[in-house]
């Protein structure tokens, strides 16, 4: 049942990364046809499209990890006698959690114990 789920999950996000990216072709194409065509250019175009960039780089990244595929590693390990692939999945899973707790760490020490309450450029417009 809860992979039924999961996989209803992943169709719901692998449609909404589709309909981002058209969204992103409509939004870049009228920032071109505003630019070029009417000679005024949709500020909000290239904002909007970068802001949908990273919504289907999150849903087309969450359907990749629930199919467990990455493209550089899928196309060797396939190549493997079958227990060989078992033990090389593992692998390659065990080292990008590690990858990932690594990261967090070095983020903790170095980004999120040294945030300070405003933004810099608030620090000297105040002290002006």
């Amino acid at each position: 049942m809860f992979t039924k789920f999961c996989a209803g999950i992943s169709k719901i996000s692998l449609v909404l990364a589709v309909l981002g990216l058209i969204a992103v072709i409509l939004c870049v194409q009228w920032q071109v046809i505003g630019r070029y065509v009417l000679n005024d250019t949709p500020t909000w175009a290239e904002a909007l499209a970068m802001l949908i960039v990273l919504f289907v780089t999150a849903f087309g990244l969450a359907v990749g990890v629930r199919d467990a595929g990455h493209i550089g590693l899928e196309s060797l390990v396939v190549l493997l006698p079958e227990p060989w692939q078992r033990k090389i999945e593992l692998l390659i899973h065990f080292l990008s959690r590690a990858n990932t707790c690594q990261e967090a760490r070095l983020l903790e020490g170095r980004y999120l114990l040294d945030i300070k309450p405003f933004p810099q450029g608030f620090v000297m417009i105040h002290n002006n």
